[in-house]
C-alpha cells in the first residue's frame, strides 16, 4: 500500500513509468512538466500523478493521471489527495477539476475528495464527449 514515503515532487521520467489507461492516452501528459505536480509510488510502480495549474489569483485547476493498477490504491490516493488539497486551499480559494461525464469512477473520486459538481460542459472533449466541471471552494 501507499505510504507517505512514496509521495514526491514529479520528475520528468515519471511519465514514462505510468501505464495509462487506453481511453486516457489522448491526454497531454506533458502538461505535468509545465506545472506543480506530485507523483505517488508503491515501490517502483507509479500509481498516480496529480498536477496543479494556476488559473488566476484565487483559482487553480487540478488534473490527474492514474495508472491501470490505481484502483487497488483508491483509499490511500484519496487520503494523500485530501492532504494535498488542504495544503493547496491555503493558497487558492477555488480548486476546480473536470471529468468525463460518463466516467462514474472519476466522478465518485472527485465527490470523495470534497468536490461538488457545478455543471456539464457539452461537447468539450475529444470526439465531442461531454465533461462535468467540479469545484472545491474554501469557505
Amino acid at each position: 500500500m501507499i505510504d507517505a514515503s512514496v509521495q514526491r515532487d514529479f520528475q520528468d521520467g515519471d511519465i514514462e513509468k505510468i501505464h495509462i489507461r487506453e481511453q486516457d492516452k489522448w491526454r497531454d501528459l506533458e502538461a505535468f512538466k509545465r506545472c506543480y505536480s506530485v507523483s505517488f509510488y508503491d515501490g517502483d510502480q507509479i500509481v498516480a500523478i496529480v498536477g496543479i495549474v494556476k488559473v488566476n489569483e484565487q483559482t487553480c485547476e487540478m488534473f490527474a493521471a492514474f495508472d491501470e493498477c490505481a484502483g487497488r490504491y483508491t483509499r490511500k490516493i484519496i487520503e494523500h489527495g485530501r492532504a494535498l488539497l488542504f495544503h493547496i486551499n491555503e493558497y487558492f480559494v477555488r480548486i476546480q477539476a473536470i471529468v468525463k461525464a460518463d466516467w462514474r469512477v472519476g466522478r465518485r473520486f472527485l465527490d470523495s475528495m470534497g468536490f461538488s459538481e457545478e455543471g456539464t460542459m457539452r461537447k468539450f472533449g475529444p470526439g465531442g464527449t461531454d465533461y462535468c466541471i467540479y469545484a472545491r471552494v474554501r469557505q
